[in-house]
């Protein structure tokens, strides 16, 4: 499988709730796709802190 056309995060929030949304096309293989490849993902957001 390969990711491409990775966006950039998109960030909206309303009152205490708080969206991130990025969008991606998943490519896969002829051969995973003939052996019945099951695809999921998952996402983790953290925190960063700087200075």
């Amino acid at each position: 499988m390969d990711i491409r056309n990775i966006s950039n995060v998109r960030f909206s929030q309303e009152g205490s709730i708080c969206v991130f949304a990025v969008s991606y096309s998943a490519v896969f293989s002829q051969a995973e796709i003939n052996a019945g490849f099951r695809f999921a993902d998952t996402v983790r957001v953290m925190e960063h802190v700087t200075g």
